[in-house]
């Protein structure tokens, strides 16, 4: 009698696993602030040097701090109202331009004191350009990559919201 056994084999089932396709979401942050397109465009052209009420001024000159260009293009007026969003470089795909950013303190507050604002401009390989006025200097467009230091440093800079 011949009696069937049935094979060994060392070898594992072949199994092909596909892992499932990873997208990228780009869906536009909602309800954030955004600045005039126009008016940022023409104060970048013009180098412009910009002056509000609420912003700290620049010691010495006659220059104000960065947070005026946020002021004037962006129809907000204090910065006791901004508080701290999204960090710009872990959503930098998904902020639509023109919206305003800063640098924020750990506990979450806007200071003028050591701290930047201004408006982003885009996303750019390791970094994001955004225009912005220093107490030096006015409306500019600054690119900023990985690397720098507090307000060079890209992942430095958050959404403001209010």
């Amino acid at each position: 009698m011949i009696v069937a056994t049935p094979s060994t084999s060392t070898r594992a089932p072949s199994t092909t696993i596909h892992s499932p396709t990873t997208r990228e979401t780009t869906e536009m942050l909602i309800g954030l602030h955004t600045c005039n397109k126009a008016l940022t465009i023409v104060e970048i052209a013009h180098n412009a040097t910009l002056a509000h009420t609420n912003a700290s001024d620049c010691i010495p000159g006659d220059h104000k701090s960065s947070e005026a260009l946020v002021f004037a293009s962006c129809y907000t007026s204090s910065t006791e109202t901004w508080s701290k969003g999204e960090n710009v470089m872990s959503v930098c795909s998904r902020i639509p331009l023109f919206t305003p950013i800063a640098t924020f303190r750990p506990d979450g507050v806007y200071t003028s004191n050591g701290g930047t604002a201004g408006i982003f401009l885009g996303c750019i390989p390791n970094g994001f350009k955004f225009a912005v006025q220093d107490c030096h200097s006015g409306v500019q467009i600054k690119h900023l990559l990985t690397g720098g230091a507090f307000t060079n440093d890209p992942s430095t800079y958050f959404v403001i919201r209010w």
